[in-house]
């Protein structure tokens, strides 16, 4: 949900166009094995919440889901990223493709915790080697978001390396997000409770370095090979704008100020680079510019080995806030 193009806002420049420097970061020694749970049955591991929350009810792109406070954002509200995981999955049972490549939603109103979602997949175009599926959740006889994904069985075609990776810290180096928030005198969401983010660190945007940037992950050695459960683990990672923009406005941390404003996400455009990754996420947020009520934000998402996964644009809308911060 947001405010009309035209609401108020702050108004930020564009980022540097100086290089951007690389964070002084020492790579994990040993990327973790690699483990098959959807597929075999996960006989080494039980199955983590995040598989068993995605077991969607239904058939022939016709699904329900009804979500605890696990997956909470918000008060009361459904995690954005991980909408962007259940519009993933339910593409995945129905496409006959074999990965995702991208995904464009479009959020119309949060997801209540505790409330049933029905999920709509139909398939518009279905390509030689590629189809193009839309996604519909609903809630209460309204729509909550609107996507598109676009699936490929892959091909043949040049190869474009990625730009130089960020050099990346043993991630158990950082403290937890919800340790931090807690010391901050925040309370944090309760999906950190069982997905184990780390504490976000913060760059100077004149000189090119990313706003925010931090460690995500379900648990040890916890990937998937199935792509499109993949995509919905990197989206977990790709919906976490608050702290670079609270960070750009001075409104993040200790000596924080108060903004007038609140704020929400949009939509999402993700492309998916590789259909695999490890088990830990390096999330880097940049924030482009903004005025007149919206900012735009890029995401990207890197291995611990260094291999880019999948780059996010949003769109933040601002509103003013209520006597009282609501």
């Amino acid at each position: 949900m947001g405010t009309p193009i035209g609401g108020t806002g702050p108004t930020i420049g564009p980022s540097s166009n100086a290089p951007v420097r690389q964070s002084e970061f020492v790579a994990s020694a040993k990327a973790p094995e690699r483990v098959t749970r959807m597929l075999t049955g996960g006989h080494e591991l039980s199955p983590h919440a995040f598989e068993t929350a995605l077991s969607l009810r239904g058939a022939d792109g016709q699904y329900q889901l009804e979500l605890d406070r696990t997956w909470e954002g918000q008060p009361g509200n459904v995690w954005g990223g991980f909408l962007l995981a259940v519009v993933l999955r339910a593409a995945g049972l129905t496409s006959t493709t074999t990965r995702p490549v991208s995904a464009a939603s479009q959020f119309l109103r949060p997801a209540a915790i505790g409330e049933p979602l029905d999920i709509n997949v139909v398939s518009l175009r279905r390509g030689r080697a590629s189809e193009l599926l839309a996604v519909s959740v609903g809630q209460a006889g309204k729509t909550v978001l609107e996507a598109q994904i676009r699936a490929t069985d892959g091909g043949s075609g040049p190869v474009c390396e990625a730009r130089q990776p960020p050099t990346l810290v043993d991630p158990l180096s950082r403290p937890l997000a919800g340790e931090a928030m807690r010391a901050d005198g925040t309370d944090p969401p309760n999906i950190l409770a069982i997905w184990d983010m780390r504490a976000p660190e913060f760059g100077d945007a004149t000189a090119g370095d990313p706003e925010a940037c931090f460690w995500a992950r379900l648990g040890p050695a916890v990937t998937y090979d199935n792509p499109f459960l993949e995509a919905a683990r990197y989206a977990l990672s790709l919906d976490s704008h608050a702290p670079a923009v609270l960070h750009r406005l001075g409104a993040w941390g200790p000596g924080r100020r108060e903004i007038p404003w609140g704020f929400s996400n949009l939509d999402s455009l993700i492309h998916f680079h590789q259909p695999s990754g490890t088990d830990w996420v390096y999330a880097e947020y940049r924030v482009l510019t903004g005025s007149d009520g919206l900012v735009s934000t890029q995401a990207q998402a890197w291995s611990s080995e260094g291999n880019l996964l999948a780059t996010a644009m949003s769109q933040v809308a601002f509103f003013p806030l209520r006597p009282g911060g609501s």
